[in-house]
């Protein structure tokens, strides 16, 4: 949902005389500037939805902006608008001032159509992911790691950091043929909703809440048609495709929740794991109730794509659902729908289609950047497109002041809000209501995602490490893999027992030999009998030598089994030892002495840090995240640091 001042819904009421400005970015660098005198007035649109006849489910949706710029004096001929970037916002006047809502960033992948007047199309970003998927990713991966991995290769930033379901695991990819953006359809699904790139251009998880109250009250139809009753969702289901005894296919269907209105779903991701993988889905989806619906509705540029709504008509009867397509006119009315299948076909199939190529997209593809790079990037943009803010001051009982800079006239309607006061500056998204992130004058620093070539500092306490291409942990955590192998095919009680074996086979060689020896001393013992007839003398001189021969016997086993004795309580320590610091739990490894409050936890996804059992730091997907960082010196960033300064302030220097 678009947030709005009250002031601009108020004058809503009585006039809807919004305006359409742009700008143009063409694909050589030169900029075109756009006023509402420069467009015609009913030839300007932006259309957010899936476009299908169904309620969509696994969509990755792409809006579309149409601009119609008037050229009757031809000052546009010559102009290629293949590959320009345009960005849209609509200008609202209010009594003293003018609030702007910003529609997107679009790219014209499509020849415009030329005469007095040159109309563009154009589509967000969603076009980078139609291209093939590839990927390097170790499989089995989690939800959460493929969306990472695909918005880094497709050059997309997202703004989704955690979404429903992200650590479901998929076993392999996908096989054959498909995009990006059917990936990405097929992880929305699991999420339980659909993937979209935001108006500033980052690409989320949209996860469907039938539970939340409605975005908007929509009430002023020039047009509207709805069905009798409403929808109530109340299965999924989808088939598994197997093989009997005889070799002939068999297809058997799975079924979560009831007969009725029955979802069907296909989604390879899910494949060996469809009864959980419906399960998950059908938390948000199943005994969700919503009606379909069409019309006109006045001018209102708030509504988006998966927003909740209360449809009233002339009656005044409400219905609740969710919007499913809105196409907004400026200078016209508004075309809102729920699109869902009607109630009376029991189920549905809800395959991503097949995305066609735009034309020569291929050409707009860009060498692959490096995030900090990418994140320069959109920076610059923001810093050269963004609008303004507005500032409220606070005055304090001392006389001293703290300052807002907001991004609507009003505090109380904006969404974006910086706070200054004397010891931090604090950044919310959501009106003040938190405030996430920001930084104090002591150096403490609360950010969510770090950009920068390096980080200097004494120190760094880390709250979460992600596993995925960190250098070296492959091979350590194969190496624990051999370990964890060994540990559990009981390898070590089998060195055990082959040092054991070993000292007896040593004592049972030496009894041997000395049998032999009693053998020799008793043949010498007849020979020597031959000889003589002291039969008493013979007797004495075998007797003797069986004597020594069985006391060194004797002796020998004893020193054997105190041997054996000790290698059985040494590799029993050494065994005792590592378990102590390297431990197998169902959560994973875990590296540390088990007395210890500090444990380190190696997992399929992450590399965690725990502190007296609860997880402080970790890595994951190629990033660290941290939950508090102490920098005692300095923050740099590229050739620019925050450094204290002796006054107990924070600067912000260029480092040369």
């Amino acid at each position: 949902m678009i947030q709005v001042s009250e002031e601009f819904r108020k004058a809503m009421d009585e006039r809807r005389d919004f305006r359409c400005c742009g700008e143009v970015t063409l694909a050589d660098g030169s900029e075109l500037v756009l006023t509402e005198d420069d467009l015609t007035l009913s030839g300007n649109s932006v259309t957010d939805g899936a476009g299908d006849q169904r309620l969509p489910l696994g969509t990755a949706v792409s809006r579309t902006a149409v601009v119609e710029i008037m050229n009757d004096d031809g000052h546009l001929d010559g102009y290629d608008f293949f590959g320009a970037r345009l960005r849209l916002w609509l200008v609202f006047a209010l009594a003293e001032t003018e609030e702007r809502i910003d529609f997107g960033r679009f790219t014209v992948l499509e020849p415009e159509t030329w005469g007095e007047t040159v109309t563009v199309s154009a589509c967000d970003d969603m076009y980078r992911a139609d291209k093939p998927y590839v990927t390097d990713l170790p499989f089995p991966a989690t939800l959460g790691t493929m969306f990472r991995d695909i918005c880094e290769r497709c050059d997309i930033p997202y703004s989704t950091a955690a979404f429903p379901h992200q650590d479901f695991a998929v076993a392999s990819p996908p096989d054959g043929e498909m995009t990006f953006r059917q990936v990405l359809g097929y992880i929305a699904m699991l999420a339980g909703g659909n993937a979209r790139v935001s108006r500033d251009g980052r690409m989320e998880i949209l996860a469907y809440d039938f539970s939340r109250a409605p975005d908007h009250v929509l009430a002023a139809w020039d047009s509207l048609k709805t069905d009798t009753d409403d929808i109530l969702i109340t299965g999924l289901e989808t088939t598994v495709t197997g093989t009997d005894e005889t070799g002939r296919t068999v297809r058997t269907r799975v079924l979560e929740g009831e007969e009725g209105y029955v979802l069907c779903l296909e989604n390879p991701l899910f494949a060996g794991e469809e009864r959980q993988a419906l399960a998950l889905i059908g938390q948000g989806l199943i005994g969700a109730r919503f009606r379909r619906f069409s019309g006109e509705h006045a001018a209102y540029p708030m509504a988006e794509f998966m927003d909740t709504a209360s449809v009233v008509d002339r009656k005044g009867n409400a219905y609740a659902t969710v919007l499913t397509d809105v196409d907004f006119v400026f200078c016209g009315s508004t075309a809102l729908a729920n699109s869902a299948e009607p109630a009376i076909r029991s189920s549905s199939r809800y395959v991503t289609p097949e995305v066609k190529a735009r034309i020569a997209a291929r050409e707009l593809v860009e060498r692959e950047k490096t995030e900090r790079e990418t994140a320069m990037e959109r920076l610059a943009g923001l810093l050269s497109q963004s609008g303004g803010l507005f500032s409220t001051e606070q005055t304090l009982e001392d006389g001293s002041h703290i300052y807002y800079l907001h991004n609507k006239p009003t505090m109380a309607g904006s969404s974006n809000i910086i706070k200054l006061t004397a010891d931090a500056i604090g950044l919310s998204l959501d009106g003040g209501a938190t405030w996430p992130y920001g930084f104090t004058v002591t150096g403490e620093m609360v950010m969510g995602i770090i950009q920068a070539e390096g980080l200097n500092a004494d120190w760094v306490r880390f709250g979460t490490l992600a596993r995925e291409r960190v250098e070296g942990l492959d091979e350590m955590a194969a190496s624990f893999q051999v370990l964890q192998e060994r540990i559990e095919s009981k390898v070590w009680q089998t060195d055990i027992d082959e040092a054991v074996d070993s000292a007896s086979q040593t004592t049972m060689e030496q009894v041997v030999s000395m049998v032999q020896d009693s053998e020799g001393i008793i043949m010498e013992a007849m020979q020597e009998y031959a000889r003589t007839s002291d039969l008493d003398s013979f007797r004495e001189s075998v007797r003797a030598q069986l004597g020594v021969l069985a006391d060194q016997v004797v002796v020998e086993v004893a020193r054997l089994t105190e041997e054996q004795r000790a290698i059985n309580d040494d590799l029993q320590g050494k065994y005792a030892g590592l378990i102590k610091y390297y431990r197998f739990t169902a959560d994973g490894l875990e590296i540390g002495d088990s007395a210890s409050q500090l444990i380190l936890r190696l997992t399929n996804d992450r590399l965690a840090f725990l502190d007296n059992g609860q997880e402080v730091a970790y890595i994951s997907d190629r990033k660290l995240y941290i939950t508090d960082a102490h920098l005692l010196n300095s923050l740099r960033v590229g050739n620019f640091a925050w450094v204290p300064r002796s006054n107990g302030n924070l600067s912000l220097v260029r480092m040369d």
